[in-house]
């Protein structure tokens, strides 16, 4: 019986190792610094990081001041909201003098990965910083995903080095610059770095006083630009540089050159050099056009100088043969439903004002100076009508632009991470020795895996479908970890009041199998209660990620009465 028992504590302080092998997660209350100080001194005693591949996250709701720039040196960064519903953790720098004050909101010499955040480069007392992220070493990958950032004085993401792959989804991007300095005000400045690959799908960029993307010269592998709604570009949309593989397909873009061009100047608004023995260039399926209120600005302009203004070309005529050969392009002025003040009194300060005082981005049609609070996808509103050729001119038969600012509803690329997630989930638990899953529960998983996977792989398959097998695969993955069954505890091992894992990360599971308690309280070392649950007979999973870290207090109660009191440690 004692070597049963020893057998039983080995494969349960397994099972431990392997719940805590998932990625670990640190909560960090809001305030100034405080995150600053969670990354900086999350190290051992000999100055080791706990882990390079911690999770930091962020209250809904929360207002993180930075005490300075995030430094990332040696690790990965993850920043991202807690789950559940509420505004975007919202980060902004603090006000710094002297020798303290910094240029940047985050540096990082290794990945970054940052989900639901909002920052903004705005200072507390109105103050652009220059760049959100600037990245000091070679071959990182950056990920972006439901993000919002907004008010940078130069640059949002600056390369400093080379080989960077960047994923940005879901996102939208305001404010790039200043426009009395419209050489400044990019999203991408790579300075002249090669990159390996840049995908952006899905976002929202607009008032950017130079471009999306700044090359400095060197080539790019691979450029998707995908669903994306941009609008008000000062010196032009895009400086690709020379590209081996460019899409850009299903996007809005509006005034991608409002600034204009004299009757002899050749920039253009997208400029790029397809290189390499097989270049694919593919521009089908986009809206592009200026608002009328530029156009006419520019005619005024003319009226009043000896220099004309002119519509500047998209692209280079070398690169004509690219848009000439594009399926499905359209030149429709839209009305949305409350878009950015087109940059009118910018382009009449810049051309017959002397130059030295222009405005500022005019925010007074904004849904709200706060959009953290209102948890909102922006500033502003870039939805337009459904009866518009735009409405249905992708791809797929869908809006163009950012498909946000339509119907709910999860999009392909959050399908396939679901069903990583899924496949996962079914590789960790299957043969567990301990935990065994409901063999029904696990083929319905696997069902909906495939059919997940088979809508995924479909490019016809609308939001609509899409979100319907979004949802299905989510129910039958929380079925799943619901159906788990312990196997080979015959005898508790120290009570029959137990939970394991201890240390806890994300969950626990309670082996109620006798009913010997009918609801569980868990406390903070404190007395205040943060967790009540009502337990029947049966084993249960209880989610502790939103406890602090540190000891709290778990409490077995039946009738009314407490019947045992166990410590549990919070990683």
């Amino acid at each position: 019986m004692r070597l049963k028992f020893l057998i039983i504590i080995i494969i349960l302080i397994t099972l431990s190792a392997e719940v805590c092998g998932q990625q670990r997660k640190v909560r960090v209350p809001e305030g100034y610094g405080t995150l600053n100080e969670a990354i900086r001194n999350d190290t051992t005693a000999n100055g080791q990081r706990r882990d390079p591949n911690t999770i930091y996250v962020l209250k809904r709701g929360g207002v993180y001041v930075l005490s300075g720039t995030i430094l990332a040196s040696g690790f990965n960064l993850y920043l991202e909201a807690e789950e559940g519903d509420g505004p975007r953790p919202y980060m902004l720098m603090g006000f710094l003098t002297g020798a303290a004050q910094v240029d940047e909101s985050i540096k990082v010499f290794n990945n970054l990965s940052m989900k639901s955040i909002y920052l903004t480069n705005i200072n507390e007392f109105n103050t652009y910083l220059a760049r959100i992220v600037s990245v000091d070493a070679p071959n990182v990958r950056l990920e972006f995903n439901d993000c919002l950032f907004d008010g940078s004085g130069q640059t949002f993401i600056r390369l400093n080095s080379g080989g960077s792959k960047i994923y940005m989804r879901n996102c939208t991007v305001s404010r790039m610059g200043r426009p009395s300095n419209p050489d400044n005000g990019r999203v991408i400045d790579d300075r002249g770095n090669q990159v390996d690959s840049i995908v952006v799908e899905n976002n929202t960029w607009y008032n950017v006083t130079s471009r999306v993307i700044r090359d400095g010269g060197a080539e790019i592998n691979y450029v998707r630009l995908n669903q994306n709604t941009y609008v008000n570009g000062g010196q032009r949309f895009a400086q690709v540089g020379p590209v081996r593989e460019f899409y850009m397909n299903n996007n809005l873009i509006v005034n991608p050159r409002y600034i204009g061009n004299s009757p002899t100047s050749e920039i253009v608004a997208l400029e790029f050099s397809a290189f390499g023995s097989s270049p694919v260039i593919n521009f089908d399926y986009n809206n592009i056009y200026y608002e009328k209120e530029i156009t006419d600005t520019w005619d005024y302009i003319s009226t009043q100088q000896t220099t004309p203004k002119v519509k500047p070309p998209f692209v280079s005529p070398a690169n004509q043969i690219y848009l000439t050969n594009a399926t499905g392009l359209l030149e429709e002025e839209l009305s949305f439903e409350n878009g950015p003040v087109p940059p009118v009194q910018i382009i009449l300060e810049s051309e017959l004002g002397s130059g030295s005082s222009v405005s500022d981005w005019d925010w007074s049609n904004a849904i709200n100076t706060n959009p953290w609070g209102l948890n909102a996808l922006a500033y502003h509103n870039f939805a337009y009508s459904n009866t518009s050729a735009s409405y249905t001119g992708s791809n797929t038969g869908e809006p163009l632009g950012d498909l946000r600012w339509f119907l709910n509803y999860e999009i392909t690329w959050n399908l396939v991470a679901l069903i990583k997630e899924a496949e996962a989930l079914i590789s960790e638990y299957e043969n567990n020795a301990v935990i065994e899953s409901n063999p029904i529960a696990l083929t319905n998983l696997q069902s909906a895996i495939a059919a997940a996977r088979t809508v995924a792989e479909n490019p016809a398959a609308n939001r609509a479908i899409t979100a319907s097998s979004y949802q299905a695969l989510q129910t039958s993955m929380q079925s799943f970890k619901s159906s788990f069954i312990i196997t080979n505890v015959e005898n508790p091992i120290e009570s029959i009041y137990r939970f394991f894992p201890n240390p806890v990360r994300d969950f626990i599971y309670i082996p109620n199998t006798e009913g010997k308690a009918d609801q569980v309280i868990i406390r903070g070392v404190n007395g205040q209660v943060l967790i009540v649950k009502s337990i029947s007979m049966g084993i249960h999973l209880l989610e502790t990620d939103q406890l602090p870290t540190g000891i709290n207090i778990i409490q077995y109660v039946k009738d009314g009465r407490i019947m045992a009191t166990q410590k549990m440690i919070k990683q």
